[in-house]
């Protein structure tokens, strides 16, 4: 089953910098990887009509960006009014 790909963020940062330094979406919102994940936020609010729905971000593996994405997701979702947890 082939799932529609509904975001593509480029890497940033170093892999070892510390998470507050990895919140791009609050330290430089202007940059192209904020950018992806306002896409990734509308484009996950349109694909439940608007409702709120809690999500969960997982992988097969340790250190592949599950911590950093859910935390700009959050920072993007607070930032167009949303309330996050």
């Amino acid at each position: 089953m082939e799932l529609p790909m509904i975001a593509a963020i480029p890497k940033f940062g170093k892999r070892r910098s510390d998470y507050r330094e990895r919140l791009i979406t609050y330290h430089n919102p202007d940059s192209p990887s904020a950018e992806e994940y306002r896409t990734l936020r509308t484009n996950l609010l349109y694909a439940m009509n608007g409702k709120k729905v809690p999500y969960l971000v997982t992988s097969p593996g340790p250190s592949e960006g599950k911590t950093v994405t859910i935390s700009n997701l959050a920072v993007s979702m607070a930032a167009a009014g949303w309330r996050v947890l």
